[in-house]
């Protein structure tokens, strides 16, 4: 996960940047719980660092962290959950960096890809039911994935402003 910081230049070659993703989303298929934490966690990771270069992926991405939110274990799905945040925090980042650019009438080198925007009809009924999942044994302060999907949905909300109300 850490060394995901040092692979920049591997990022910037299609080929490699392929095979990582591939090496990434396979294990977040895997059938042992430890392996597909560590995948969700990678691919928080690269949502953060390499957001740019997500957009090839983003149909699978969808589909492997939707399918994890909807029937995988707690601990699982709150990373999955966790990549969709990091995904807002990047957007929401974005869109006041390109009104920054916008209001100082430069050009903005990079720009959202809107991927929020594009998943929000899914992602926020999905995050709506995900908040019901709480364990009846479970502590008050424990963090767990319907804490994490209240997290993202507020986050949801604040990269997508009035178009998250019709969902």
């Amino acid at each position: 996960n850490n060394a995901l910081e040092f692979v920049k230049t591997n990022f910037e070659n299609d080929a490699e940047r392929n095979y990582i993703m591939q090496t990434v989303c396979e294990a977040a298929v895997a059938d042992v719980p430890k392996v597909r934490i560590a995948a969700y966690e990678c691919m928080v990771k690269i949502a953060g660092l390499y957001y740019a270069k997500l957009s090839p992926y983003m149909q699978a991405l969808f589909q492997l962290t939707f399918e994890e939110i909807k029937n995988g274990t707690d601990d699982v799905a709150q990373q999955a959950v966790e990549f969709w945040s990091t995904i807002c925090d990047e957007e929401i980042e974005l869109h006041d960096y390109m009104e920054e650019a916008r209001n100082t009438g430069e050009s903005p080198d990079q720009v959202s890809q809107d991927f929020v925007k594009g998943a929000m009809p899914y992602l926020v009924p999905l995050l709506l039911q995900t908040l019901t999942k709480q364990e009846e044994d479970q502590e008050d302060d424990s963090w767990n994935v319907a804490m994490a999907a209240g997290t993202c949905l507020a986050l949801v909300a604040q990269a997508c402003q009035d178009g998250v109300v019709q969902h």
